[in-house]
């Protein structure tokens, strides 16, 4: 009688099995990354459409747009831009000959054209494969919960990365700055000072602080940072060229201030308090150095009332390292107690109120946080980077005089405040304005014009453009 007997497996039998088993996880794995791969390649096509199409070129910014822009350091994160049209300003304020510039593009050789479109095509690219991937921001959360779980605290010297300070404060650094830098800018505010002095017009550099103090600078081991070189640097040169300026960053040091009192943890801005601070320091050098009123009792914050909004802020840097690594902050809104009256206009947004301090410069919507990522408390002060904005105020103790502050960010909740003083007070961001700043001051006749720049704003001018620079003043 013959049994039946299973014959063993031999020992590559099992290997040829497990083989082969393994080769169908490589497949489906393989299969699986292709896909994403295959969807994020087309999230970045959709992505580079919307943003140069329907965002820039039809002005186009809705919940869909937002979401496919989402982490986009071009979009205004907290203007949802409603109510906002878009203004030939070129049209309205157009370039004199002499300040028109070249295309050089169309005096290089097909080599640099060709290699010109690479390095562009290659840093777009770059761009959107890493910080511009499709839900970077949830990316960028499980990475931050990740090293927090491992307690992984190493800091890079990477000047795109965002660096905690030994205090918590969040930042950036800046690389040092070439001295051409240095020379071009300087040459391009005495050459700009020299066109106002001909029509009797005062200019005055205002250099806003940094987050980073100049003495307590407050580094991990390991991390440098040339901002407050550059702009010690950018002063200096400016002082042999007798350009009148006034350094808060020094003027805080007179004043006794607790420097990191002054910004949020989250953020580079500076706080509503040190607006105010910064408001009055700047009104009372214009009487120092022109003869201005200048009433101190403005700028006493003993004269203001504060009102707390409760976790309702995450700053820019925040907002980058994610909820992960940053918690809301209170943000703090002070309201002047003397009931002044205020004209606001800006054309861009179809914008043109009279009323009381909180009616005029506080959009409140702007505080209803629901999403820390979309919105952004520091945009409830009305004045914007990105518009143009006119202020008035008959109640003014200098009502004849006209200010137009040439301003990045730092003026938002700089100008309510400074308006305090002066009958009109008009701002522009040089880098957002298209048409000639010369023109527009041509028609518009100030008294003075401020450069209010904190020291990241000092970098190389691109004059190929209007609108790159903050010193580009045609």
């Amino acid at each position: 009688m013959v049994k039946n007997q299973a014959e063993p497996i031999s020992h590559n039998d099992k290997a040829c099995g497990q083989s082969v088993k393994g080769n169908e996880v490589y497949r489906i794995t393989a299969m699986c990354c292709m896909g994403i791969l295959f969807l994020m390649f087309i999230f970045i096509i959709l992505r580079i459409v919307i943003k140069n199409v329907v965002y820039e070129k039809m002005g186009i910014y809705n919940p869909v747009v937002a979401f496919f822009l989402e982490g986009d350091n071009d979009v205004s994160v907290g203007d949802d831009g409603s109510g906002s049209i878009t203004i030939d300003w070129a049209e309205r304020y157009p370039f004199a000959e002499e300040d028109k510039y070249v295309n050089a593009v169309k005096n290089k050789s097909l080599m640099e054209r060709y290699t010109s479109f690479i390095n562009k095509a290659e840093s777009q690219a770059q761009w959107y494969a890493t910080d511009g991937l499709p839900m970077q921001t949830k990316l960028t959360e499980l990475a931050a919960g990740y090293e927090s779980l491992i307690g992984w605290k190493v800091q890079e010297e990477d000047y795109d990365a965002v660096i905690t300070l030994r205090n918590g404060y969040l930042t950036c650094i800046s690389p040092e700055r070439d001295e051409s830098v240095i020379s071009e800018i300087t040459d391009s505010v005495t050459g700009f000072r020299d066109f106002l002095a001909e029509r009797n017009i005062n200019l005055m550099y205002v250099m806003v602080p940094f987050l980073i103090d100049t003495v307590d600078k407050e580094l991990p081991l390991g991390i440098t940072d040339a901002t407050n070189d550059n702009a010690d640097r950018l002063l200096e040169s400016l002082k042999k060229n007798n350009v009148d300026y006034l350094d808060l960053r020094a003027c805080e040091k007179e004043d006794g201030i607790s420097h990191y009192d002054m910004f949020y943890k989250t953020d580079h801005h500076w706080n509503a308090r040190a607006a105010i601070w910064g408001s009055g320091r700047v009104a009372g050098k214009l009487s120092e150095l022109y003869g201005y009123e200048y009433t101190p009792e403005l700028f006493d914050i003993s004269n203001y009332t504060s009102r707390i909004y409760e976790k309702t802020f995450l700053g820019s840097y925040g907002r980058r390292v994610t909820l992960s690594k940053a918690s809301p902050e209170d943000f703090e809104i002070m309201y002047p107690d003397n009931g002044m009256t205020y004209h606001l206009v800006m054309p861009e947004k179809q914008l043109d109120v009279t009323g009381t301090f909180d009616e005029v410069f506080i959009d409140y919507d702007k505080l209803r946080i629901t999403d820390y990522y979309e919105m952004d408390a520091y945009s409830a002060y009305i004045t914007i980077r990105r518009y143009v904005a006119i202020i008035e105020n008959e109640n003014a103790a200098n009502p004849d005089k006209k200010i137009l502050i040439l301003r990045d960010s730092f003026g938002n909740n700089f100008a309510p405040y400074f308006a305090q003083q002066y009958g009109t007070v008009e701002l522009i961001d040089v880098a957002d304005f298209t048409g000639s700043i010369k023109s527009y001051i041509e028609e518009s006749k100030p008294d003075t014009v401020l450069l209010l720049y904190n020291p990241t704003m000092i970098e190389p001018i691109d004059w190929s453009s209007y609108t790159s620079s903050k010193f580009d003043f045609r």
